[in-house]
């Protein structure tokens, strides 16, 4: 039996933070746990914690009520970790679906998070470094599949360079 979760208050998660990570998802309920256990191995030095809002638009039940996937919200908000469960529905295409997510986040900085994306450790605090040390408006980080973690090509390696220098 999966003890119910509470799916968080909209108003007490609207919180001034550093960043929150928004991830929009539709019946992937597995993908979103790994997801979300990823998430639960980052910090973010220098802060006290970062926000996670998940923005579910399935077909049936939420996903909140497979076990891996609470499990997993119960791990990060033991660590201190604000997470709030939301349904937006009707779909109305993952450009509004993603204006929805940001309209739940007060952050200074917001990460869009695909439901399927495991972030390694140590994600957040780079991309958060890059984005204050440049003083930009968008830092990303480049996905692998570890299918080709042994696909080596060389000519990727290069440093770009510009013809004016």
């Amino acid at each position: 039996m999966n003890r119910p979760l509470d799916p968080g208050d909209p108003d007490r998660f609207r919180a001034v933070r550093l960043l929150d990570v928004l991830i929009p998802t539709r019946n992937r309920p597995a993908e979103l746990a790994v997801t979300l256990a990823g998430l639960g191995g980052n910090d973010v030095p220098g802060t006290d914690t970062f926000g996670v809002v998940v923005s579910d638009q399935s077909d049936g039940d939420p996903p909140w009520t497979q076990p891996a996937v609470a499990a997993a919200v119960r791990v990060l908000r033991h660590r201190g970790r604000p997470v709030l469960l939301t349904r937006h529905l009707p779909r109305r295409g993952l450009a509004e679906q993603r204006a929805f997510l940001l309209d739940q986040s007060a952050a200074r900085y917001v990460l869009y998070l695909d439901d399927d994306v495991w972030l390694e450790p140590g994600a957040l605090a780079r991309m958060l470094a890059a984005i204050e040390e440049l003083g930009c408006g968008f830092v990303g980080n480049a996905v692998h599949g570890l299918s080709y973690i042994d696909d080596v090509r060389a000519e990727t390696h290069r440093h770009y360079r510009s013809e004016e220098h």
